[in-house]
């Protein structure tokens, strides 16, 4: 609670997100909480960048045998933005 109460003197636009329990159970990973975030992130308009370009980073920047993985936890961000 203190470091929310000192972000919230930053920001009123706040979200806790328990990313890594979200990955685990519905993924099986944790490890991907991080492009999960990313992406929630960009569908809830908090940063500048489309859905396309996010997918053509992590297409390009992640290697080949783990892109299914991390599109799902990318089209799993799409399904739960609504509800955080």
């Amino acid at each position: 609670k203190e470091i929310i109460n000192i972000l919230k003197k930053f920001s009123k636009n706040i979200f806790l997100v328990p990313a890594t329990e979200i990955c685990q159970k519905e993924l099986k990973n944790k490890v991907i909480a991080g492009i999960y975030l990313l992406s929630l992130a960009v569908f809830k308009n908090l940063i500048p960048l489309s859905t396309r370009s996010i997918l053509k980073a992590i297409k390009k920047t992640i290697h080949e045998k783990y892109f299914k993985l991390n599109k799902r936890a990318f089209k799993l961000a799409k399904q739960n933005y609504d509800k955080i």
